[in-house]
């Protein structure tokens, strides 16, 4: 199998890309009690699907402090997220992703198929092509691995779900000016995290808030479903009854990226 190489650096986000984990540290070169659990639950996934984690780091006392605990994976199993995982990139709303919701983003059509068969499915549940197949494709740009495709991936409840979504319609990466005058909203599906990682396939890599393998029912497990008003007359005849008193409609009408994305998020924290 290839290695799949560990980079901590100055970064503005964390991230996998082309068989390397971008590792942001929210102080570096300083790694926190949480991150270095996040570093311990990556290696651990990697290795239980036989791929070695090198680790490149200029620092060097960093990078020996971070082997040395490695072996102490025990004293980090049961560290809590924080309630606000700081990026720069989020600075204009929140300054941070914050961790008491996840979401799973999606476009119309795949929100069709979601409403009609009751579950979040993984990517080679929905596809009839094989899971190497789909790891050729090239919408997987980032050269994604083969079992990433066994799973729901979810991210945090804040998150700008919406850009890869738009990125699939525009068939490129989404600028700035998109955001603002082309922003075209997903549906999101919403999650209260502290529920969801009771989920029996629960599986925590390190880099997403969490995964579900296979799928999710959203009878379940499903907190509130955010769809944008201007979907309504496509998506109504789809969605289950069951999920009425779930489902809310937010207008997006004049909203860049960012003010959609509070709008939406103020919405969520209502009880």
């Amino acid at each position: 199998m290839i290695p799949l190489k560990i980079v901590i650096k100055e970064l503005d986000t964390k991230e996998v890309w082309d068989q390397v984990l971008y590792f942001r540290l929210e102080n570096y070169p300083k790694i926190s009690d949480y991150e270095m659990k996040c570093l311990i639950d990556f290696i651990s996934y990697e290795k239980m699907y036989q791929r070695d984690c090198p680790i490149e780091c200029e620092d060097k006392e960093l990078l020996s402090f971070i082997y040395k605990e490695l072996d102490n994976k025990d004293w980090y199993k049961d560290i809590n997220v924080p309630k606000i995982i700081k990026i720069p990139l989020m600075n204009k709303n929140y300054g941070g992703y914050l961790t008491d919701y996840v979401s799973h983003t999606t476009d119309i059509e795949s929100a069709k198929s979601i409403f009609k068969s009751g579950k979040l499915k993984a990517a080679y549940l929905v596809s009839d092509k094989s899971v190497e197949e789909l790891q050729k494709e090239k919408r997987n740009a980032a050269n994604d691995p083969i079992d990433y495709f066994y799973y729901v991936m979810f991210a945090w409840g804040n998150h700008f779900g919406d850009s890869l979504v738009m990125e699939r319609e525009l068939k490129r990466f989404p600028t700035s000016l998109d955001y603002k005058i082309r922003f075209k909203p997903g549906i999101r599906f919403i999650f209260k995290y502290d529920k969801l990682i009771h989920h029996p396939n629960c599986v925590f890599d390190g880099v997403l808030p969490l995964k579900i393998k296979d799928s999710v029912i959203l009878k379940d497990w499903v907190y509130k479903i955010i769809i944008p008003k201007e979907y309504y007359s496509s998506l109504i005849g789809y969605i289950p009854q069951y999920l009425f008193d779930r489902i809310h409609y937010v207008d997006d009408k004049g909203l860049d990226i960012w003010d959609y994305n509070k709008k939406v998020y103020e919405l969520i924290m209502e009880e």
